[in-house]
């Protein structure tokens, strides 16, 4: 029942996507890529944030951008918690990319289900873009030891490489202490060729 109620809440949160002409028309939260931070979290919030974490955010190599991430709260209605990536030193907190996150704690197989019928939805919805993903997983990035590995789909928008909006099931190992997890995620163009191009370098 869960399940079936999870999947019912993400497409139907996604149904209006379908008339939206440019990235910044798709909202997670009531958040868009190109909004201000500003707009939904007062300064202090902000920083307190970043002050909450060790690395201040930055979890790639190069710190062009961080990532903050705001769990269990009561204006979000659809995620667990949302992850929002900012640039390094933008004191407008123009919001780069964001990402809406459900947990699947010891049960990444419903989250595979899941993803299997989210995709369906998304094949249609999206049916002009191009996509990338052939259902295989694949090791996780993030994790160097390789035993964390990643399912997932990329829609991308336009004529680039690099505004997109993804779906993804990450199984992460007992070692990296993540909670496996769904992800739906809203890339600008700077953040994508961010990724693509540098972060992982």
């Amino acid at each position: 029942m869960k399940r079936l109620l999870l999947i019912l809440i993400l497409t139907l949160s996604f149904q209006n996507w379908t008339k939206a002409d440019d990235i910044s028309d798709f909202q997670i939260e009531g958040m868009s890529v190109g909004d201000s931070l500003l707009d939904y979290f007062n300064e202090s919030e902000i920083k307190d944030k970043i002050n909450s974490y060790q690395d201040k955010g930055y979890k790639f190599k190069f710190n062009d951008f961080y990532a903050l991430t705001f769990k269990k709260l009561a204006k979000f209605d659809e995620y667990e918690s949302v992850q929002i990536y900012l640039k390094d030193k933008d004191k407008t907190f123009k919001i780069q990319a964001l990402a809406g996150l459900k947990y699947y704690k010891d049960n990444i197989k419903d989250c595979y289900f899941d993803l299997k019928n989210i995709k369906k939805s998304f094949d249609v919805m999206f049916a002009n873009s191009r996509r990338v993903g052939d259902g295989k997983k694949r090791k996780h990035s993030h994790d160097k030891s390789g035993e964390s590995t990643t399912l997932d789909y990329y829609y991308y928008l336009k004529n680039n490489n690099y505004e997109f909006i993804s779906i993804v099931c990450s199984d992460w190992s007992k070692k990296m202490n993540i909670i496996d997890s769904f992800q739906v995620q809203i890339s600008s163009y700077k953040f994508g060729d961010f990724l693509t191009n540098k972060a992982y370098k």
